[in-house]
């Protein structure tokens, strides 16, 4: 796997609640957890020693954390490669110095740096594999006020030195904290070069965009619907409003900004799932599809599932072989057309 290479522990750092995280695939394999490189609230660090330890696996080509990684799955399965890849098509001059391996620790001024504020997780919907009940961090409250702080020494500090803001992971952007990030900061803050991903459900965007100080910087937008339909929405996404959404993908197509529209794949949903490709096509949209984690009886897409044989058959379609179309776990879709 030496042959191998993946700039994610190097690059990437999610701010999340409680511990601070890299890639989202990392596990530690003595915990069966994501490793913590870091703690709210204090200050991001992309050169501790967690993170040392866990480059340090990638440089020696045994990706002690990477073991249940679907993108390194695929490399070594295949010849078709994404973040994982040969070590001889990564070609930039600060690719080139980390995979020397002379130091452990990056350059913040010459990596392109990329934050994920996932910190706070207001939303305004409870969808059925996330959480029981609508949640938001009151204003008046202890919490409230040390979000608040946290996320100014962020815009003071950090915001200048990254590459790539991802706005959110665990609540949505447009009903938390952090959409003061996106309305208040002045543009100038930023570097000229920044990038900012926005994850949403997609039920204010439209309402909310013209607001934003900091949308000339939006690069990409991922949605997340997980229906194809309004009878399956009001299951898999509670509190939401289908058509709001679909007017912000419309919206968002038609501004011309790369959209992809995500799909967490269950028992519930997954007969829908042609119909949801057929969905993002209309609106020039990529397809990213998850098999649902943390459910194991609704984890249609493992083979322990008493309807996975159906599932199979059901992806034999040719749309799943759709360029647009990401599976991650995209070695189903290889095994339904015989391509393993």
């Amino acid at each position: 796997m030496k042959s191998l290479f993946c700039f994610e522990p190097f690059v990437r750092l999610r701010l999340n609640s409680i511990n601070y995280t890299s890639c989202c695939q990392l596990i530690d394999p003595k915990t069966s957890a994501h490793p913590s490189v870091g703690r709210f609230p204090n200050p991001p660090d992309f050169n501790n020693d967690k993170f040392k330890e866990i480059r340090e696996t990638i440089l020696d080509g045994s990706y002690t954390y990477c073991q249940e990684c679907p993108y390194l799955k695929t490399a070594l399965r295949t010849n078709k490669f994404s973040l994982v890849k040969p070590r001889e098509l990564f070609i930039k001059p600060w690719q080139i110095q980390v995979m020397k391996g002379g130091s452990l620790a990056v350059d913040p001024s010459s990596v392109p740096l990329v934050m994920a504020f996932n910190y706070d997780k207001s939303c305004s919907l409870h969808c059925t594999f996330c959480r029981e009940k609508v949640f938001f961090v009151k204003s008046n409250t202890p919490k409230y006020q040390q979000l608040i702080d946290y996320q100014s020494i962020l815009v003071k500090e950090w915001l200048p030195k990254i590459k790539t803001g991802i706005f959110c992971g665990d609540g949505d952007p447009f009903t938390g904290i952090t959409y003061k990030i996106l309305s208040e900061t002045p543009p100038e803050v930023c570097r000229e070069d920044f990038e900012i991903v926005i994850l949403t459900n997609g039920v204010f965007l439209k309402r909310k965009w013209e607001a934003m100080t900091l949308k000339r910087f939006v690069k990409k937008v991922k949605i997340s619907i997980d229906a194809a339909t309004e009878d399956t929405y009001v299951k898999t996404r509670r509190g939401g409003n289908f058509q709001q959404v679909l007017e912000s993908a419309q919206f968002v197509s038609e501004l011309g900004i790369p959209l992809s529209l995500n799909f967490v794949l269950s028992d519930d949903n997954w007969q829908e799932t042609i119909s949801f490709i057929k969905l993002a096509k209309s609106l020039n949209a990529t397809t990213y599809i998850q098999g649902i984690r943390g459910c194991p009886e609704k984890a249609i897409w493992q083979e322990s599932h008493p309807n996975h044989e159906k599932f199979m058959d059901y992806l034999k379609d040719p749309i799943f072989l759709d360029k647009k179309t990401v599976f991650q776990q995209s070695y189903l879709i290889r095994k339904a057309h015989n391509e393993c």
